[in-house]
């Protein structure tokens, strides 16, 4: 059974989705979780689900903001400056072809998944570093590897992570810190209850599919 008894957890995207559901596992397991999304309501809706035990070392907290920006990750760190395991689970998904993409939508997509996780991997790997112990862990996507009509943004951005794991695991290995990546396949959400028909149509076909935008 997983014991994270007296374990420090933060979860990006932690408000939905993906994000809760890995907050509420470790909860369950002992750990204290301090959950990170956009929506201040959502994340009270979540913290009051997460399990709760005598031996967490204090009580579940949130913060409120987008990871693309490292003033969020400043406040995040005075918050809670060492953390055991951090869960980069925060997306921004894509369900339009490119041509039909606007301009700010890219931003955003790439922001999310990408920086954010890089801003996030920055701010916590130092104290890990020092206190040789820890665990970063990354949800990308199968699409990474495989692409799909309609997700061409959300490819590259998660297909991003891969090349900054690959390096970060050679300069986190000496201090004992594991940075992993996930790659999920299609994951039924509220973001991708309705998605377009052409995107439905790539659901079809491949099997594959997107991650949604955990808030």
């Amino acid at each position: 059974m997983l014991n994270l008894i007296g374990r420090s957890c933060l979860i990006t995207g932690g408000s939905k989705g993906i994000g809760l559901a890995i907050a509420n596992r470790f909860a369950q397991a002992g750990a204290t979780c301090t959950l990170i999304a956009r929506h201040e309501e959502s994340l009270k809706d979540a913290i009051s689900i997460l399990a709760k035990c005598e031996q967490q070392a204090q009580d579940h907290r949130f913060l409120v903001g987008d990871v693309g920006d490292k003033e969020l990750w400043e406040q995040a760190v005075k918050m809670n400056p060492k953390v055991d395991i951090l869960v980069n689970s925060a997306g921004q998904s894509q369900t339009s072809l490119l041509l039909r993409t606007p301009i700010d939508e890219i931003d955003d997509i790439v922001r999310t998944n990408l920086l954010g996780t890089i801003y996030g991997t920055k701010f916590y790997f130092k104290e890990m570093a020092r206190a040789r112990r820890g665990c970063i862990i990354n949800i990308s996507s199968i699409l990474a590897s495989t692409g799909g009509e309609g997700s061409s943004i959300y490819a590259a951005s998660k297909a991003g992570l891969h090349g900054f794991v690959r390096s970060m695991v050679k300069e986190a290995s000496r201090f004992n810190v594991r940075i992993n990546n996930i790659l999920p396949g299609y994951i039924e959400t509220e973001m991708t209850a309705n998605p377009p028909g052409e995107i439905r149509n790539c659901f079809r076909s491949c099997g594959c599919c997107l991650l949604p935008r955990d808030e």
